[in-house]
Parts: structure tokens; sequence; C-alpha cells
């Protein structure tokens, strides 16, 4: 909280007290809600960690997930996205192409 004013400072700003206030204020609450969002989180995750069924649970769950079957998904997927951005890009060059050519004609 005390680096905002220094970096006001530094900067050569001139602000009034009501500006950095708000600054400060706006700084550190954002810290709060961060700390308290890791801190809820952290809590979450140990409760579950310390259950060794929920955990053995999760393992074997994990061991169910096809990884083979989503890579090949993820590839496919990305080829088609390729295919059709090239597909599109090339479309848009004819029309501007034929445009340019009707301008001029």
């Amino acid at each position: 909280m005390r680096i905002l004013p220094r970096i006001v400072y530094l900067s050569g700003i001139q602000a009034t007290d009501g500006v950095l206030q708000k600054a400060a204020a706006s700084a550190f609450a954002q810290m709060l809600r961060r700390y308290t969002g890791l801190n809820h989180l952290a809590q979450a995750a140990r409760t579950v960690l310390q259950n060794k069924a929920q955990v053995n649970k999760m393992y074997q769950d994990l061991c169910k997930v096809d990884f083979v079957h989503i890579q090949v998904d993820y590839l496919a997927f990305t080829l088609l996205i390729i295919y059709l951005f090239n597909t599109f890009t090339a479309r848009c060059r004819v029309h501007m192409l034929l445009g340019i050519k009707r301008h001029l004609m």
C-alpha cells in the first residue's frame, strides 16, 4: 500500500490526497479479494486431499480419461480451424481483387 504514493511521487504526477487514497484503497481491496479467493481454494483443496477415499476416486477417474482420443479430437479441431481460416482469407482476397478490377474498369 505504501508503494503507490511513491510511484506517483517518482513519476511526477501531481495528485490530490483523495485520488491517492482512492487508488490505495482500491489496490488494497483488490489484494484482499485475491487473498480471500486463494485462501478459500486452499481450504477446499486441503479438505479434499486429506480424505484418502476422495483422492483414490479422483485417481480412478483420471485413469479412465482417454488422453489419446482427446489429442486426436484436438488435432482434428485445429486442422478444421486452419482450413476454415485459409478458405476465408482466400475468398476475401478474391473478392478484394474483383472489387479492385471492377473499380478500375
